[in-house]
C-alpha cells in the first residue's frame, strides 16, 4: 500500500473505509490491502459514514464560508483488481472529473453524519437533522429524503461559554440515536424522525463517536479517557473509567468488544463484564476483523497483547 496518513476508519466485512488526513480516502480490505483511492485534491472532508456500496462524506468545497458540500461514493463499482480514482468535482459544473454518484451543496455546516442499511442520516448546525434514502436504478443512484427534524435545542453545557452541537449520529432498523458533544441526546424513530425520548448522559469529557455494536447495543466514545457501552435505550451497560487515553475506534467480534486507540488497545467481554487494556506507542484508528489494526503512521500491526519483542517504551 502507498503512504498515506489516516485520520478515521469505517470498518466492514471485507471492504473497509479509511478517510485520510490528505483528503483522501482509501478503500482496503480486511488484510490491510487497498483496493481504490479517491482523491478529493484541496477539499477538505469534514464528517463521513459508510455503509453497504456506498461512502458519504461532507467536504468544504470552495464555498466553505457559505455551508458544506456533501457526495456519495459508490464503492460497489468497483471491480476485484486495484481502482484508483483521481478526479474531482469540478464547480463550474463539469461533471467528467467527478469522483462522486450524486453530490449537493448546502446551505448549512454538517456536523455528523450516520448511516444504515439504505439511508444516511445528517445534521445541518442550527438547521435540522435530516434522513436520505438510497436506492439503485441501472448504473445510477437514486436520493430521496425520508424525513427531516427541526434542529434541537440543547439544554446542557460542558464549560462556561460552550455552544453544544451534534457530535455522532448512529441508526438502527427502528432507532436514529443523536448524541451533542455534551452529552444529551436524543432517540428518533427512523421511519418518520419522531422524537421517542430524550435525556442526557452522566459523562464529563466531550462525546467524540459512537459505532452500533449490532442490534442492540451501542459503544459511545470521548475526547478523554472515558467511554460508555449502551443500549438503544440510551441504559449504561457499562461504565469505561480511567482508560488509557481516548478510544477511536472499536469492533465487536465473537463475545468481545474490541477497541484500539491513544496509546492502547483494549477489550471488553460481554458475557463477563471483564475489560483489560494493553499498551501500544502508536495510536490506534481501525480495528480489523482479521485482528490487525491501522495506526497513526498509515502502518498495520496486530491488535492487543505485546509479545517480548515488542518496541513499546
Amino acid at each position: 500500500m502507498s503512504e498515506f496518513a489516516p485520520s478515521r476508519f469505517h470498518g466492514a466485512s471485507g471492504r473497509n473505509v479509511v478517510v485520510c488526513s490528505d483528503n483522501k480516502i482509501k478503500i482496503i480490505n480486511d488484510g490491510g490491502e487497498e483496493i481504490a483511492e479517491y482523491d478529493l485534491k484541496d477539499d477538505e472532508i469534514v464528517a463521513s459514514t459508510a455503509f453497504g456500496d456506498f461512502v458519504v462524506v461532507s467536504f468544504s468545497g470552495d464555498v466553505s464560508a457559505k455551508g458544506s458540500e456533501l457526495g456519495v461514493l459508490d464503492i460497489g463499482a468497483i471491480n476485484a483488481e486495484t481502482d484508483t480514482v483521481s478526479g474531482r468535482f469540478d464547480h463550474d459544473g463539469n461533471k467528467n472529473d467527478s469522483i462522486f454518484k450524486w453530490d449537493r451543496r448546502l446551505e448549512g455546516f454538517i456536523e455528523a453524519i450516520g448511516s444504515m442499511e439504505d439511508s444516511f442520516i445528517f445534521s445541518l448546525k442550527g438547521l435540522g437533522i435530516y434522513s436520505m434514502g438510497i436506492s439503485r436504478n441501472g448504473n445510477e443512484i437514486e436520493i430521496h429524503e425520508n424525513w427531516r427534524l427541526g434542529y434541537p435545542e440543547w439544554d446542557g453545557k460542558i464549560a462556561a461559554g460552550f455552544v453544544d452541537g451534534v457530535a455522532t449520529i448512529t441508526a438502527s432498523d427502528r432507532h436514529v440515536q443523536v448524541i451533542s458533544e455534551g452529552g444529551e441526546w436524543l432517540s428518533l424513530s427512523s421511519e418518520d424522525g419522531t422524537i421517542l425520548n430524550r435525556g442526557v448522559l452522566e459523562i464529563t469529557d466531550p462525546v467524540y463517536r459512537a459505532i452500533p455494536l449490532g442490534t442492540t447495543r451501542t459503544f459511545v466514545m470521548t475526547r478523554g479517557s472515558h467511554a460508555l457501552l449502551i443500549d438503544h435505550h440510551f441504559n449504561i451497560l457499562f461504565n469505561f473509567t480511567r482508560l488509557p487515553g481516548p478510544v477511536l475506534d472499536a469492533r465487536r467480534v465473537g463475545a468481545e468488544l474490541r477497541w484500539t486507540g491513544w496509546r492502547h488497545d483494549g477489550r471488553f467481554d460481554f458475557e463477563t463484564s471483564e475489560f483489560e487494556t494493553f499498551p501500544r506507542r502508536e495510536i490506534g484508528l481501525g480495528v480489523l476483523e482479521t485482528g490487525l489494526c491501522l495506526y497513526n503512521d498509515g502502518s498495520f500491526r496486530s491488535w492487543g497483547p505485546y509479545s517480548s519483542t515488542s518496541s513499546v517504551v
